[in-house]
């Protein structure tokens, strides 16, 4: 394998272990290159390495540096070293994510996280960036940089949600803090901008418009077929494999599914009182990293159902983009006062019915504020704790939670206070649109390294 050259940047560009959009990481190094600052793009993804380095940009392949994987002996020695260095309380815990990505075993993904910490040390060395940039995920390779960068002091930027039109949260931790949300109390707000979110919420309840953050173009058989001779080529045979078994599993398990759950859904309303609880992506880093105790929602639902009051129904629906297995779904059919919904029901007709909604922390949440429902939080969400939510610390205490969301009457001025002071803190720009403005989200980018500059986040 050739010496790898390193240089000086400022900013360290992480991509995933996966092909993303298309010339999304391209565009970001060449407006920081514009604007007169260094870049370095690191992948997992050997099809993004490949075009990157076409498009000379200056890029490093991830698999290329840690290559040795399978040479590390003393793993129970050298995991509890870092666990003590990084203060990191169960490395099992830290590959969670990761593991339920790609459904490879313990023992690999530990040795992976040792590997990534030794070599990616190194590299912040080598690269000595002055800034960490990444979107939000839970690779080991992503994590293990947040720590290494963190200990060193230098700052984190993740991209998080843009909840209104070419808005976006920038964060620096993995739990997605809002560090930069100040409340704004109604009566401070000017006439024009209390206008301007009220229009916002009356064009968001009428159009009833859906978060849809992903616009990657469908893979042709022969670009698979591109994909996979590419991973043959670099003998990457076990990223062949999660390929193909992550493939299998979208293609044929997830198709199978969705025909046979058409037997178990109810695809309308009814006219009865009840309690809307949206599922998750079970593998998405909002369960797996920031709350891994709810992993299994199949059974928070039924112990949900277990706490509403005698005569309401508890409606779950399924997140549109990933379906839980037909053994739970007949487990929550058993149930007799939980209602299976078709994930293709708009959400908003759900909300709109419903006396609150119970969430762990997903935008069906943000959703239901407009609507001033009352939105009991059971989980790790940044827009908890802001005086606009029923929090629920201890789930022992969740019966009580909602009897008394059921009667408490959610104060509009309130909403709109919070919605006026989140828009407030959040930056130019975003990327998860169609078109992306990349100059005004790299412009962004810069504006908030420069609040961190030569500042340990404390976040």
């Amino acid at each position: 394998m050739r010496e790898i050259k390193y240089q000086k940047i400022d900013f360290l560009i992480v991509g995933a272990s996966y092909q993303g959009r298309k010339n999304f990481y391209y565009n970001l190094a060449q407006e920081f290159h514009k604007k007169g600052y260094q870049s370095c793009v690191l992948t997992g993804c050997y099809e993004e390495y490949r075009q990157l380095k076409n498009q000379q940009i200056y890029c490093l392949y991830l698999n290329n540096l840690i290559r040795i994987l399978n040479k590390i002996k003393n793993i129970e020695e050298k995991a509890s070293q870092i666990e003590k260095k990084y203060n990191i309380p169960s490395l099992n815990n830290f590959i969670f994510t990761e593991k339920c990505y790609c459904g490879e075993k313990d023992n690999y993904l530990i040795k992976k996280a040792i590997i990534c910490f030794e070599v990616l040390e190194k590299l912040l060395m080598n690269l000595q960036p002055k800034c960490v940039i990444q979107n939000q995920g839970g690779e080991i390779h992503r994590r293990v940089l947040h720590m290494i960068a963190r200990k060193r002091g230098i700052p984190v930027i993740y991209f998080g949600e843009s909840f209104f039109p070419d808005k976006m949260l920038l964060h620096s931790d993995e739990m997605n803090t809002l560090t930069e949300y100040k409340n704004i109390p109604w009566d401070e707000v000017t006439d024009n901008q209390k206008r301007e979110i009220e229009k916002h919420i009356e064009d968001f309840v009428s159009q009833k418009s859906i978060f849809r953050y992903f616009f990657f173009k469908k893979r042709t058989l022969i670009e698979f077929f591109r994909i996979f001779l590419g991973y043959v080529k670099n003998r990457e045979f076990r990223n062949l494999r999660i390929a193909l078994r992550t493939k299998f599993k979208w293609y044929i398990i997830d198709n199978f599914n969705k025909l046979f759950s058409v037997f178990l859904y109810q695809d309308y309303l009814k006219d009865e009182k009840f309690i809307y609880f949206p599922l998750h992506v079970p593998d998405d880093s909002q369960i797996t990293i920031r709350n891994p105790q709810f992993y299994d929602q199949a059974s928070l639902a039924l112990y949900i159902a277990k706490m509403i009051p005698f005569g309401y129904k508890l409606y779950v629906k399924e997140h549109p983009g990933s379906l839980i297995s037909v053994r739970d779904k007949r487990r929550l059919n058993k149930e007799n006062s939980i209602v299976l919904l078709n994930p293709r029901i708009n959400s908003h007709l759900v909300i709109e019915k419903s006396k609150a909604i119970v969430i762990i922390n997903s935008t069906v949440g943000f959703e239901a504020l407009h609507y001033s429902k009352p939105v009991i939080v059971l989980g790790n969400w940044n827009l908890k704790g802001k005086g606009i939510t029923i929090d629920v610390d201890n789930i022992f205490n969740l019966d009580k939670a909602i009897k008394f969301a059921l009667e408490t009457r959610v104060n509009p001025e309130k909403i709109k206070a919070f919605l006026f002071s989140l828009k407030e803190s959040m930056y130019e720009g975003s990327i998860l649109k169609k078109n992306i403005d990349y100059p005004l989200v790299v412009q962004s980018l810069i504006k908030k390294f420069n609040k961190s500059k030569n500042k340990y986040f404390e976040e």
